[in-house]
């Protein structure tokens, strides 16, 4: 696969429910960042969906667009978003008992969500694999 010069493999990769996640450095400023990629065979306009959100929306609790760049992988020619990477772990159904943890934790997410729908965006697939709790819990 043929990324950009500036982005270099970390070697951690992951799929998920629209296509590849892989963790790369940003050399020019040095940190880590995820480059977002379609599964093949996957409509690019939920890529381009989802960057025209990202644009539109600043809060501390949803992910930051870095950038857009073009990707080769052999024959097939996409773009990739190379997003803000968090230190942290994937939310699982169970991970919480009902105390004070649980509620500052859904008080967070009620707090994204409320950023994006102020932008006029409708997530549309809110799900535990697809928040992060960071290393500050937030």
């Amino acid at each position: 696969m043929l990324i950009p010069t500036r982005y270099k493999f970390t070697g951690y990769s992951t799929c998920g429910g629209m296509g590849a996640i892989h963790q790369c450095i940003d050399t020019h400023l040095n940190r880590l960042v995820i480059l977002k990629m379609l599964r093949d065979g996957e409509e690019d306009r939920r890529l381009l969906d989802e960057q025209k959100s990202l644009i539109k929306l600043r809060s501390k609790h949803v992910v930051q667009l870095y950038d857009v760049v073009p990707v080769q992988d052999s024959r097939f020619f996409t773009k990739a978003l190379v997003l803000e990477y968090i230190e942290g772990k994937t939310l699982y159904a169970g991970d919480f008992k009902p105390n004070i943890t649980f509620l500052k934790t859904i008080w967070q997410i009620a707090c994204g969500l409320k950023d994006i729908h102020s932008s006029n965006i409708i997530h549309r697939d809110i799900k535990p694999n697809n928040i992060l709790i960071d290393s500050e819990d937030s």
